[in-house]
Protein backbone atom coordinates (compact mmCIF):
# COMPACT_ATOMS: atom_id res chain seq x y z
CA UNK A 1 0.00 0.00 0.00
CA UNK A 2 2.89 2.25 0.84
CA UNK A 3 4.34 1.71 -2.15
CA UNK A 4 1.35 2.34 -4.51
CA UNK A 5 0.66 5.82 -2.64
CA UNK A 6 4.99 6.40 -3.01
CA UNK A 7 4.85 5.30 -7.16
CA UNK A 8 1.43 8.05 -6.98
CA UNK A 9 2.85 10.92 -5.46
CA UNK A 10 5.95 10.69 -7.60
CA UNK A 11 3.62 10.76 -10.66
CA UNK A 12 1.72 13.23 -9.94
CA UNK A 13 3.97 16.58 -10.64
CA UNK A 14 4.87 14.88 -14.16
CA UNK A 15 1.37 14.20 -15.19
CA UNK A 16 0.20 17.82 -13.86
CA UNK A 17 3.07 19.31 -15.50
CA UNK A 18 3.41 17.66 -18.52
CA UNK A 19 2.17 20.13 -21.37
CA UNK A 20 0.98 18.54 -25.09
CA UNK A 21 1.37 21.16 -27.62
CA UNK A 22 -0.39 20.63 -30.95
CA UNK A 23 2.39 20.46 -34.27
CA UNK A 24 2.30 22.56 -36.69
CA UNK A 25 1.64 20.72 -39.54
CA UNK A 26 -0.52 22.75 -42.07
CA UNK A 27 -3.48 25.22 -42.28
CA UNK A 28 -7.62 25.18 -42.46
CA UNK A 29 -7.37 21.30 -42.86
CA UNK A 30 -4.48 21.07 -45.77
CA UNK A 31 -1.50 20.12 -44.50
CA UNK A 32 1.53 20.93 -45.73
CA UNK A 33 2.91 19.13 -48.97
CA UNK A 34 -0.22 19.07 -50.09
CA UNK A 35 -0.86 19.91 -53.89
CA UNK A 36 -2.57 22.57 -55.24
CA UNK A 37 -5.37 20.48 -56.23
CA UNK A 38 -5.97 18.92 -52.90
CA UNK A 39 -5.97 23.19 -51.21
CA UNK A 40 -8.36 24.32 -53.74
CA UNK A 41 -10.46 21.23 -52.95
CA UNK A 42 -10.37 21.85 -49.60
CA UNK A 43 -11.08 25.46 -49.37
CA UNK A 44 -14.41 25.51 -51.83
CA UNK A 45 -15.35 22.55 -49.42
CA UNK A 46 -15.38 25.50 -46.63
CA UNK A 47 -17.05 27.98 -49.11
CA UNK A 48 -13.93 29.62 -50.03
CA UNK A 49 -13.68 31.11 -53.38
CA UNK A 50 -10.06 31.44 -55.13
CA UNK A 51 -9.83 34.42 -56.85
CA UNK A 52 -6.49 34.24 -58.57
CA UNK A 53 -4.33 30.67 -58.98
CA UNK A 54 -1.05 31.34 -60.54
CA UNK A 55 1.39 28.94 -60.34
CA UNK A 56 2.72 28.99 -57.17
CA UNK A 57 0.34 31.14 -55.23
CA UNK A 58 -3.21 30.84 -54.63
CA UNK A 59 -5.45 34.07 -53.23
CA UNK A 60 -8.45 33.33 -51.35
CA UNK A 61 -11.28 35.23 -49.79
CA UNK A 62 -14.64 33.89 -48.22
CA UNK A 63 -12.84 31.74 -45.81
CA UNK A 64 -12.76 31.67 -41.74
CA UNK A 65 -9.87 31.24 -39.62
CA UNK A 66 -11.78 30.33 -36.05
CA UNK A 67 -14.69 32.32 -35.73
CA UNK A 68 -12.79 35.33 -37.99
CA UNK A 69 -13.46 36.16 -41.37
CA UNK A 70 -10.38 36.60 -43.50
CA UNK A 71 -10.00 39.32 -45.97
CA UNK A 72 -7.79 37.82 -47.76
CA UNK A 73 -5.31 34.16 -48.18
CA UNK A 74 -2.61 33.50 -49.69
CA UNK A 75 -1.63 30.10 -49.89
CA UNK A 76 2.26 29.35 -51.37
CA UNK A 77 3.54 26.70 -53.16
CA UNK A 78 6.83 24.83 -54.24
CA UNK A 79 7.19 22.25 -56.51
CA UNK A 80 3.21 21.39 -56.16
CA UNK A 81 3.18 21.30 -52.59
CA UNK A 82 1.59 23.85 -49.73
CA UNK A 83 4.49 25.43 -47.61
CA UNK A 84 2.68 28.73 -46.48
CA UNK A 85 0.01 30.49 -46.14
CA UNK A 86 -0.97 34.37 -45.08
CA UNK A 87 -4.12 34.74 -43.50
CA UNK A 88 -4.76 39.19 -43.23
CA UNK A 89 -7.47 40.26 -40.80
CA UNK A 90 -8.84 43.70 -40.58
CA UNK A 91 -10.76 44.91 -37.42
CA UNK A 92 -14.37 45.71 -37.78
CA UNK A 93 -13.82 48.94 -36.07
CA UNK A 94 -11.56 51.49 -36.49
CA UNK A 95 -8.57 51.44 -33.41
CA UNK A 96 -9.29 48.61 -32.10
CA UNK A 97 -6.07 46.11 -34.12
CA UNK A 98 -4.52 46.01 -30.93
CA UNK A 99 -7.70 43.84 -29.08
CA UNK A 100 -7.62 41.76 -32.19
CA UNK A 101 -4.05 40.88 -31.94
CA UNK A 102 -4.63 39.89 -28.47
CA UNK A 103 -7.25 37.62 -29.21
CA UNK A 104 -6.14 36.27 -31.73
CA UNK A 105 -2.57 35.63 -29.41
CA UNK A 106 -4.68 34.53 -26.89
CA UNK A 107 -6.37 31.85 -28.86
CA UNK A 108 -3.54 30.46 -30.62
CA UNK A 109 -1.97 30.21 -27.06
CA UNK A 110 -5.17 27.87 -26.30
CA UNK A 111 -4.21 25.30 -28.57
CA UNK A 112 0.22 25.79 -29.65
CA UNK A 113 1.22 26.76 -26.05
CA UNK A 114 2.95 29.94 -25.06
CA UNK A 115 4.38 32.23 -28.00
CA UNK A 116 7.46 33.85 -28.05
CA UNK A 117 6.62 37.36 -28.04
CA UNK A 118 8.89 40.22 -29.95
CA UNK A 119 8.25 43.99 -29.24
CA UNK A 120 10.43 46.48 -30.86
CA UNK A 121 10.28 49.88 -30.48
CA UNK A 122 12.37 53.02 -32.26
CA UNK A 123 12.72 56.37 -31.33
CA UNK A 124 10.62 58.23 -30.28
CA UNK A 125 8.42 55.56 -28.94
CA UNK A 126 8.91 53.48 -25.75
CA UNK A 127 7.04 50.90 -23.73
CA UNK A 128 6.02 53.46 -21.45
CA UNK A 129 3.84 55.15 -24.08
CA UNK A 130 -0.06 54.93 -23.87
CA UNK A 131 -2.16 53.06 -26.51
CA UNK A 132 -2.81 55.86 -29.24
CA UNK A 133 0.65 56.17 -29.04
CA UNK A 134 1.73 52.66 -29.47
CA UNK A 135 -0.89 52.67 -32.51
CA UNK A 136 1.10 56.02 -33.93
CA UNK A 137 4.02 53.75 -33.63
CA UNK A 138 2.77 50.90 -35.40
CA UNK A 139 1.38 53.02 -38.13
CA UNK A 140 4.39 54.86 -38.57
CA UNK A 141 6.70 51.44 -38.59
CA UNK A 142 8.42 51.77 -35.78
CA UNK A 143 6.86 49.40 -33.53
CA UNK A 144 7.38 45.98 -34.76
CA UNK A 145 4.78 43.47 -32.57
CA UNK A 146 4.22 39.93 -33.24
CA UNK A 147 4.42 36.50 -31.62
CA UNK A 148 5.51 33.24 -32.55
CA UNK A 149 4.62 30.00 -32.15
CA UNK A 150 7.23 26.93 -33.19
CA UNK A 151 6.87 23.45 -33.18
CA UNK A 152 9.69 20.59 -32.12
CA UNK A 153 9.84 20.78 -36.68
CA UNK A 154 10.12 24.53 -36.56
CA UNK A 155 7.38 25.36 -38.51
CA UNK A 156 5.87 28.09 -37.21
CA UNK A 157 2.75 30.71 -36.57
CA UNK A 158 3.27 34.59 -36.64
CA UNK A 159 1.06 36.24 -35.83
CA UNK A 160 2.03 40.00 -36.45
CA UNK A 161 0.73 43.69 -36.48
CA UNK A 162 0.96 45.98 -39.30
CA UNK A 163 0.53 49.14 -41.08
CA UNK A 164 -1.58 49.20 -44.47
CA UNK A 165 -3.06 52.25 -46.07
CA UNK A 166 -4.05 54.09 -43.16
CA UNK A 167 -4.93 51.67 -41.11
CA UNK A 168 -3.44 48.44 -39.52
CA UNK A 169 -4.37 44.37 -40.42
CA UNK A 170 -2.73 41.46 -38.38
CA UNK A 171 -1.40 38.69 -40.18
CA UNK A 172 -0.96 35.17 -39.67
CA UNK A 173 1.42 33.16 -41.25
CA UNK A 174 1.63 29.30 -40.89
CA UNK A 175 5.21 28.24 -42.73
CA UNK A 176 6.99 24.59 -42.74
CA UNK A 177 10.55 25.19 -42.03
CA UNK A 178 11.82 22.02 -44.52
CA UNK A 179 9.63 23.67 -47.35
CA UNK A 180 10.80 26.98 -47.01
CA UNK A 181 14.35 25.48 -47.25
CA UNK A 182 13.06 24.03 -50.43
CA UNK A 183 12.12 26.90 -51.85
CA UNK A 184 14.94 29.20 -51.16
CA UNK A 185 16.80 26.43 -52.78
CA UNK A 186 14.48 26.52 -55.78
CA UNK A 187 14.61 30.54 -55.71
CA UNK A 188 18.82 29.96 -55.93
CA UNK A 189 18.67 27.45 -58.74
CA UNK A 190 16.63 29.68 -60.99
CA UNK A 191 18.27 32.35 -60.22
CA UNK A 192 21.59 30.71 -61.22
CA UNK A 193 19.89 29.42 -64.52
CA UNK A 194 19.63 33.20 -65.61
CA UNK A 195 22.78 34.09 -65.57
Amino acid sequence: MKKILLITFLLIPFVGFTQTIKPIDGFLGIKFGSSKLAAITSIKARGGVVISNKKDELLVNNVKLGKRSVETLIIRFVNNKAYQANFWFRPDVSGHAMDMYNEIVDDFAGVYGSGEVTKKYTDPYSANGDASELELGLLSGKIDYHTDFTDNNNNYIEVEISPIDSDLEIGVSYVSDALTQESEKAEDNKNKSDL
